[in-house]
């Protein structure tokens, strides 16, 4: 795992993106960012993700409130998939760093 999820604490979105809610499973498309060679379509989880990197979440809260919302009892788990997928938005550019 990349060293970077370590030093960021509170995962925020970048300013330099367009994006928006489409489909009727509350889809996001990220429309615009400097370098993207197509829209980005984030599925349900990794929507939830997204919007909960508000710059004032920890990654532990972001697991936390995955575990509440879907009742998920693997917290250790969800913790990893939620700093593997951060990880991923940080490598695109649509969260900061």
């Amino acid at each position: 795992m990349s060293q970077m999820i370590f030093t960021m604490n509170r995962p925020e979105r970048a300013d330099d993106i367009i994006w928006r809610r489409d489909g009727e499973e509350d889809q996001i498309i990220i429309l615009s960012k400097d370098g993207f060679p197509l829209p980005i379509i984030l599925n349900p989880t990794a929507v939830r993700i997204f919007l909960l990197c508000d710059g004032k979440s920890s990654l532990e809260d972001i697991a936390r409130s995955l575990c509440e919302e879907f009742s998920l009892d693997d917290s250790a788990s969800v913790l990893s998939d939620v700093k593997e997928q951060v990880d991923d938005f940080i490598k695109r550019g649509i969260i900061k760093n």
